[in-house]
């Protein structure tokens, strides 16, 4: 299955990657970090229950870390939607996802 970042995941997880090599004056854990992300999206090709269902239509939500993955399953390919950090208020951010 094809893995398909949108627009804004991407700049949401370059904006996360880049804050970690800035911080930590290293890229080791954004490496390990994206790393996990795309090991956690590759296993939804075999079972796509590991994602919670949300209130969309095929629309799901994972969680990695301290990040929530929203993903579609379209067939095929699965487009990630948002990447956005769960310590944050997602509340206020619910109708910008």
């Amino acid at each position: 299955m094809e893995v398909v970042f949108s627009e804004k995941a991407q700049t949401q997880l370059e904006t996360i990657l880049k804050y970690f090599c800035k911080r930590n004056y290293s890229t080791t854990y954004s490496e390990r970090l994206y790393d996990k992300i795309l090991q956690k999206l590759s296993m939804i090709d075999h079972d796509v229950i590991i994602g919670v269902a949300t209130h969309r239509k095929n629309v799901y939500r994972l969680r990695v870390e301290n990040y929530v993955i929203e993903y579609r399953l379209d067939p095929g390919s699965l487009e990630v939607l948002a990447i956005f950090d769960v310590r944050r208020n997602v509340r206020a951010n619910r109708f910008g996802l």
